[in-house]
Formats: C-alpha cells, sequence, structure tokens
C-alpha cells in the first residue's frame, strides 16, 4: 500500500515537473517587441498627430491586453475604436484575436496637443500578449515615447517698413511708416534710383521695382511689403528725372568771320555796313562811344545767331588809365633827376669855392 501511494506520489510530481518544462520552454521560445513610434518628436499647440503601437512576435499573437500611459494635462485622447478607450491620461487596450495569420499588429492612437510639455507614453505594468495557437503568455519587451509640445509662434500680420532711403536725392516728405507716396528729383544722368527699405517685422519680405532705367520726367517706384501672415503694403515713390541739356554747336567758321580775345564773332564786312548806316552814327554819337567800338547786332542765320562785339570797353579804360599813372611816374622820375643834378652842382661848387679859400690863407 505505502508502496503504491509513493509510486503515484512520484508520477504526480515528474507529470508537474514536465509541464513546467515545457511550459518554460514555450515561453521562452515565443517572445515578441512593443514599441511606441510616431512620425515626430515635435509638435505645437493645436496639432493632432498619431502615436502607433507596434508589436513584432515569433509567432502569430492572439489576444493582448495593455494600459497606455500619457500626460493628460498636455494632451486630448481623441477616441477611434471600440477596443482602445480610455480619459485622463490612461487608455486602455483590450483586443481578444480569433484569427490571425501575421506575427505583426498595429495599434494607432489619436492626440491633439493642448498645451507646451514634453509628453510621456508608456504601458502600466507591462502588456499581456498571448499565442494565438497555444495561447501561452509571450516574453514582451517595450519602450518609452517622449514627444515635445511647443507653442506656436504667432504670425505677424506688419507689412510696414522701419526704414526708407533713396539716392541720390532725398525724399520729400520725409519717410514715415504711415505715410505711403514720397517724390524725390534727380539729375538728368541718372540711370537707376538706389533704394533702401527694410521692413519693422523680420518675417516680413520687401520688393523693389521701377526703380532702373529711369526715363525724363516723372518714373513711379513701388515698394511692396509681404507680412507673415500674407498682408501686403505699397509704398510709391515719383522719381522726377531732369531733362538733358543739350549743348549748342558752335556757329561755321568763315573766312570773313574773326574771333576776338572774349570768344564773340566779328564780322569785318558787316562793321564796314554798321558804320555806314545811320542808325550804327546815329548810336555812337547819343552814347558818346569811343572811335575803337563797334556795334553789337544779332544776325539770324538758319538755326544759329552770331553776334558781333566788340572790345571790352572796360579793357580801354583800364588800358587808359595805365598809360596816365606811367606817364605820372615818368614826369615824377625826371623831375627828381633834375634835383638830384641840381643838389649835385652845389654841392661840386661849395668844394671848389672852399678849396679857393684854403690856398688864399
Amino acid at each position: 500500500m505505502k508502496g503504491t501511494v509513493k509510486k503515484a506520489l512520484t508520477a504526480v510530481c515528474l507529470t508537474f515537473v514536465y509541464v513546467m518544462l515545457i511550459r518554460s520552454v514555450g515561453l521562452k521560445a515565443s517572445s515578441a517587441d512593443i514599441s511606441f513610434t510616431s512620425d515626430s518628436t515635435e509638435y505645437d499647440t493645436g496639432d493632432v498627430f498619431t502615436v502607433s503601437i507596434d508589436i513584432t512576435a515569433d509567432v502569430i499573437p492572439g489576444d493582448f491586453e495593455a494600459y497606455v500611459l500619457y500626460n493628460a494635462d498636455c494632451l486630448e485622447f481623441i477616441p477611434g475604436v471600440e477596443i482602445i478607450t480610455g480619459k485622463a491620461g490612461v487608455i486602455k487596450i483590450s483586443d481578444h484575436v480569433v484569427s490571425a495569420n501575421r506575427v505583426s499588429r498595429k495599434y494607432s492612437l489619436k492626440f491633439m496637443a493642448l498645451a507646451p510639455e514634453e509628453a510621456v507614453f508608456s504601458f502600466k505594468d507591462g502588456p499581456e500578449l498571448y499565442e494565438l495557437e497555444d495561447g501561452y503568455l509571450m516574453s514582451v519587451s517595450c519602450n518609452e515615447l517622449k514627444i515635445r509640445i511647443g507653442a506656436v509662434e504667432e504670425v505677424s500680420s506688419d507689412a510696414s517698413l522701419a526704414v526708407l532711403k533713396v539716392s541720390p536725392g532725398e525724399l520729400s516728405p520725409a519717410f514715415s511708416p504711415d505715410i505711403k507716396d514720397y517724390t524725390v528729383n534727380v539729375p538728368a544722368e541718372t540711370e537707376k534710383l538706389s533704394v533702401s527699405a527694410a521692413a519693422t517685422d523680420r518675417t516680413a519680405s520687401v520688393e523693389i521695382s521701377g526703380n532702373e532705367e529711369l526715363k525724363e520726367g516723372n518714373n513711379r517706384i513701388a515698394v511692396e511689403v509681404t507680412a507673415a501672415d500674407g498682408s501686403k503694403e505699397k509704398y510709391f515713390i515719383i522719381c522726377k528725372k531732369e531733362a538733358s541739356r543739350e549743348e549748342k554747336p558752335e556757329a561755321a567758321d568763315s573766312p570773313d568771320r574773326q574771333e576776338n580775345d572774349q570768344g564773340n564773332v566779328k564780322d569785318p564786312g558787316k562793321d564796314k555796313d554798321a558804320d555806314k548806316g545811320p542808325d550804327a552814327s546815329r548810336s555812337d554819337t547819343e552814347n558818346g562811344k569811343k572811335e575803337n567800338s563797334y556795334v553789337v547786332k544779332p544776325e539770324q542765320e538758319g538755326n544759329r545767331v552770331v553776334t558781333e562785339n566788340t572790345e571790352s570797353i572796360e579793357a580801354l579804360e583800364l588800358m587808359e588809365s595805365y598809360e596816365k599813372s606811367l606817364s605820372t611816374l615818368t614826369l615824377i622820375i625826371a623831375i627828381l633827376s633834375a634835383l638830384c643834378m641840381a643838389l649835385l652842382i652845389i654841392v661840386i661848387r661849395l668844394a671848389l669855392r672852399k678849396g679857393n679859400d684854403e690856398l688864399d690863407d
């Protein structure tokens, strides 16, 4: 009797050990990798994004049950399929699989970013994954996922200018961000107006047009500012280019014409005719001009006007003044010379008289 009981206990122990060994071998043979993934690790406030749970196993996985933890203060879970439910920072995944033919599986969780913070996704107490065929609990490895939620930069609508300068010339009126229309005057030789413009907001762009190949008269130059949100403002500059001044061609040289020292042309033939005319004689008599003066009269010759001039009256008067001064100076020198001669004669006579007196003594 005792031997029979002993044998029975031995058989039970061996059976238990065998089952445990088989189960242990099964667990070691079946394993899976479970990981969190996302398209990016950085999102802005207001963005909607997806976090995926990817499962890759050695054998076809069956039932899966897990609790996912997330930051409820900066994320809002958006429910989807029935097997995934949750709120307030905890999501439950309960998937009972009846049939499957792949060793991989994927679950998608959708969230909305609410506030700037670093969000962390992890499993609570580890997920449970079973083999589809034998129902054994599989050995799993899993990770954490960190996603940074950033603040959204406010898009500027400022399309104003902070600086507007031109060269050559100066703007009229003086630049002010609120004034949109200006004028500037430039010389006739100016081909391009240099425009320096800077937007008030660094994210805005500035485009300048119409400041090259300036034409005579008014030229309209536009400075367009585009803000970050697409808003636009335009500033206009009316560039007034002076008319070019073409030099008149000089009168053609003629054998009968002569050019005096002042660059004026004198026609001797016409001077003679002018001298003979009554108008020229009357003009000389009335004005009391000197004999070497000439009558100035214009002559139309095609598109040219030839003007006959005489020697400058001022030059003649200066010459006369110089001659008078020279004559005066010559007279003074002569008088002084005569005085010197007289003085010399007096000195000689005194010396002779003194010599004679000494001889008499």
